[in-house]
């Protein structure tokens, strides 16, 4: 059972993450396949990404960017780790931002296809994220979450699973956007831009915006 800290938002989860009348549509596949397929679906060529740590992700994504001749924005507060962009062979594909993703504008100022965000796993920093990058996202375009299935869902800090899960259903719910949750590997969220992002929404939450 899910936790009942926020009602509606329990209930909305109860039904992406126990559908009881059909299969995950990522039964078989790592949630790396997944977003390698998503780049091919919608012939992404804008992608921007939240965490690049040690690029494991940056690099799936290059690969299938390589294929749509797009490119990979990837933003974070510290330097990639252990250099491994250096003499990556596909790095043309790639721009580093080394910048706070909750400060970063963004400067391309253009329709982001597919955003992915995997950075701070705290309930706060993922919806202030989905808030302040969300409306970059294209009609038709996906919002990528990962780490959705680490451990049991409970409503306890440390629970990084919930605490995304939270942030990923209350701002569906706001905007009225499906979404669905990939149980493989470590579990990953997509939401389904079926219409634009109401900037309204997002004046109207400014207040609660990190400063």
């Amino acid at each position: 059972m899910l936790p009942s800290d926020n009602k509606g938002t329990a209930q909305v989860l109860e039904r992406y993450t126990a559908p009881q009348d059909q299969e995950p549509i990522d039964q078989y596949y790592s949630h790396r396949v997944r977003m390698a397929q998503a780049v091919t679906e919608l012939q992404a060529r804008c992608l921007v990404e939240l965490g690049t740590a040690m690029g494991r992700s940056t690099r799936i994504w290059a690969e299938a960017l390589e294929q749509t001749n797009g490119h990979c924005w990837t933003i974070d507060i510290i330097p990639p780790l252990e250099d491994w962009h250096l003499a990556y062979p596909l790095r043309h594909r790639i721009t580093f931002i080394q910048q706070d993703s909750l400060k970063c504008s963004w400067q391309e100022n253009k329709p982001i296809d597919i955003l992915y965000i995997d950075d701070v796993h705290t309930y706060p920093h993922v919806l202030y994220e989905l808030r302040h990058w969300g409306p970059w996202v294209r009609e038709g375009g996906r919002i990528f979450l990962d780490d959705v299935a680490h451990s049991p869902l409970t409503d306890e800090p440390e629970n990084t699973a919930w605490q995304i899960l939270r942030s990923v259903a209350e701002f569906c719910q706001a905007q009225g956007l499906p979404f669905l949750i990939h149980p493989s590997n470590q579990g990953l969220a997509e939401i389904i831009l079926t219409h634009p992002i109401r900037r309204q929404y997002l004046a109207a939450h400014k207040s609660s915006f990190p400063d």
